[in-house]
Parts: structure tokens; C-alpha cells; sequence
């Protein structure tokens, strides 16, 4: 992971998003590799593509047909999958943990 000029982006929702740094990779789009410069942030899990890489790979998007045109190539956009579980986690000792690692703890559902 690379290191950037800037560690915190405004978020649409105007707050502050902090960045850990960058990653450089080739992702698949359609039957394209497109490089990507990823931005790694510990407030999101998703991927986010900015107007800038959208204009420099010519994406149209047609949204009726749920698809969307990137350097020429019609993509059809699937959409995630929606969970209708609701959980309940219950910690059962006063335990501290880091946002950032995958503690184990003793926990009722």
C-alpha cells in the first residue's frame, strides 16, 4: 500500500473520511483490465468509482436497462443482493478491541 498527498477526502455527506493510503491495481470491468488507484479508508467497505475515472474511461450509464457503457463496452449491472436477516450481537464482558483487527470475543445472539 502506497502513501498519498492527502490522508482526509469530504464525503458527500460533508464529513471528514480519513485515508490509511493507496493501493494500485488492475481490476476487471466487462472483459477489461482497468487500472485502478483505490484509496483505502477505514470507514468504508465498498468501492466507489469518481467522476474523474468515469470521464477518462467514457462510462454512460443506461439506467432503464440497468447497464453501463465503459470504453465502448456495454456492462450489465447486477444488483447486490439485499439480506432480510436482522441480528442482534451481544458482548457479555467489558471487553476493548481495535476497529482495525478482528478481535474474538465471547458473544450472545
Amino acid at each position: 500500500m502506497g502513501s498519498h498527498s492527502f490522508t482526509l477526502v469530504k464525503a458527500a455527506n460533508r464529513r471528514d473520511t480519513l485515508f490509511h493510503g493507496v493501493a494500485y491495481v488492475a481490476l476487471r470491468v466487462g472483459t477489461q483490465d482497468i487500472d485502478f488507484e483505490i484509496l483505502i479508508s477505514p470507514n468504508m467497505t465498498g468501492l466507489i468509482l469518481g467522476i474523474d475515472w468515469m470521464e477518462e474511461n467514457e462510462c454512460v450509464f443506461y439506467c432503464k436497462r440497468k447497464q453501463v457503457c465503459v470504453n465502448d463496452e456495454w456492462i450489465i449491472l447486477k444488483r447486490k443482493p439485499i439480506s432480510r436477516q436482522m441480528s442482534r450481537t451481544y458482548v457479555t464482558a467489558d471487553d476493548q478491541f481495535s476497529a482495525h483487527s478482528a478481535d474474538r470475543v465471547d458473544v450472545n445472539t
